[in-house]
């Protein structure tokens, strides 16, 4: 008998032991503001804290027709990129785009009233509600940058258009590659 209460005893000391670390990290969870979120460590995505970038001063601005361009002191406007590809099956952002969409960012923290959309495409493999999650996941990848480099909320949207838009509409991985993609448009 005594055997028995032992092992009881031993068996609920564990069990509160273990309680301990899951309600330390519940208390926890609001009391930094900078702190990531369980979905994209979930996720496997490696989240920057928010930070407020200094953007060089004289830079120039333009948007022409949602698409932005911007210009160095003595330099010739150029176009900044866009469009952000993804591999295969992936919501992941390609660690090359990160330099693009932080022009982005600098332009939409430097004006407060612009907004813009971000549409989440995929290729036609998959089934359409599938594709339209993943669409989703895509430009909210996106999303999470751009509000990581101090752009609020207010300032954008995310639609998913899943496979419905191709940009190539073959049937190839070439066409696949093009498809799978995050557009941003400024308006």
């Amino acid at each position: 008998m005594n055997g028995f209460k032992n092992t009881r005893t031993t068996a609920f000391m564990s069990l509160k032991l273990a309680a301990v670390p899951l309600l330390l990290a519940g208390c926890a969870c609001g009391d930094l503001p900078t702190q990531i979120t369980t979905t994209a460590k979930e996720r496997g995505a490696r989240v920057e804290q928010p930070v407020t970038p200094r953007v060089d001063t004289g830079t120039v601005f333009d948007i022409r027709r949602g698409q932005l361009f911007v210009s160095r002191p003595g330099g010739a406007m150029a176009q900044v990129p866009e469009l952000v590809r993804f591999a295969f099956d992936n919501s992941l952002l390609p660690p090359a785009a990160r330099r693009f969409l932080r022009v982005h960012a600098d332009y939409l923290r430097q004006n407060p009233d612009k907004q813009i959309t971000i549409e989440g495409h995929c290729d036609e493999r998959g089934t359409r509600e599938y594709n339209l999650a993943l669409g989703d996941l895509r430009a909210k990848a996106v999303a999470d940058y751009l509000r990581s480099r101090g752009v609020r909320q207010n300032q954008i949207k995310t639609v998913s258009f899943g496979e419905e838009r191709p940009v190539d509409p073959a049937s190839n991985e070439t066409a696949w590659a093009q498809n799978r993609r995050a557009v941003i448009i400024h308006q």
